[in-house]
């Protein structure tokens, strides 16, 4: 996508993001509840994860895919996002799951995310 495409995207989507977030009140939270409630949630998954290939063993299930698709959207965009940071630096775990998940399971995508 050419960058000035998504640029005129990402301010649309981020005015109905920002819109829905104050509706909820999660804006009105301090930063730094909101990046603990993340990290709290990364946390939880990290441990379910393991050292196991999926959440619940070698085959994927429903959940993985739900996992993946969260984790997939945020991880590989066009704009510094908070959670690859955090997922580079404290849950290599969940990163790699991402990045074996995409070449694994989604290889015919994967030009996309490099």
């Amino acid at each position: 996508m050419p960058k000035f495409l998504a640029n005129l995207s990402f301010k649309q989507i981020y005015a109905t993001a920002e819109t829905r977030l104050k509706s909820v009140h999660i804006l009105s939270l301090p930063e730094a509840d909101i990046y603990q409630g993340l990290k709290n949630n990364l946390q939880a998954m990290d441990e379910l994860l393991g050292d196991k290939r999926f959440l619940f063993g070698d085959t994927p299930t429903s959940a993985d895919f739900c996992l993946f698709a969260h984790l997939c959207t945020m991880y590989y965009t066009a704009y510094n996002q908070p959670l690859k940071d955090i997922l580079d630096t404290e849950y290599p775990r969940l990163q790699k799951f991402t990045e074996q998940t995409l070449t694994e399971i989604f290889p015919e995508y994967q030009m996309y995310y490099q």
